[in-house]
């Protein structure tokens, strides 16, 4: 009886042990330091106060200043088979004076409403400004962070992006690629028992 558990059991137990591994939610990690080389684009996004969320797309909030010059840097990830990305960017140097948004595969400073698909809706003091997009499985998402200030005073500040992807708005984990192939093996190796067994059986 105990060898019947046993053998019935093993399957499920090798399953088991490869799925944790193959959860994975953060797809980037990126700290950098806004500099006075970093490109210069004419104006702004505007700031409407709401983060945009995957409940629907948020409409381009508009460009301000259009007048004066900003520093920005732009930072691309491909996001792989993870469609639903959450947002943390975190100013580290606690001024408020940095502003982040989001855009599909490219950002073009002349033209700030082309691809784009959210933002922060606030400047991020004292705590991170989490928003959320919605991207293509295997496109590239473009984060770009620029200075809000007129007189450059977001010009060495350093911050945090902190980039995780999810497979619903559930927060399920995607499972990395590596994942399909290891738990293909464990099928296959489950399969092969259980043809073992059924031919042993056929033979006594």
């Amino acid at each position: 009886m105990r060898a019947v558990i046993r053998n019935a059991c093993l399957p499920v137990f090798m399953l088991a042990a490869v799925m944790p591994a193959c959860q994975a939610a953060v797809i980037a990690d990126l700290t950098s330091t806004l500099s006075a080389t970093d490109p210069i684009q004419l104006g702004r996004i505007s700031r409407t106060g709401i983060p945009s969320d995957w409940s629907s797309p948020k409409p381009f909030p508009g460009a301000i200043n259009t007048t004066v010059s900003y520093h920005y840097e732009t930072f691309v990830v491909n996001v792989g088979f993870s469609p639903f990305i959450q947002i943390d960017f975190d100013e580290m140097g606690g001024t408020a004076n940095l502003f982040a948004s989001a855009y599909l595969n490219s950002y073009n400073p002349l033209s700030m409403s082309t691809n784009y698909l959210g933002d922060a809706g606030f400047l991020a003091s004292g705590f991170p400004a989490t928003f959320q997009v919605i991207v293509p499985a295997t496109q590239n998402l473009v984060v770009l962070v620029n200075d809000t200030t007129a007189n450059g005073a977001g010009i060495g500040t350093k911050f945090n992006i902190l980039l995780e992807g999810f497979a619903n708005t559930q927060f399920d984990d995607v499972p990395e690629p590596a994942c399909f192939l290891t738990v293909g093996l464990a099928i296959c190796v489950i399969a092969g028992m259980r043809r073992r067994k059924f031919n042993k059986s056929t033979n006594s």
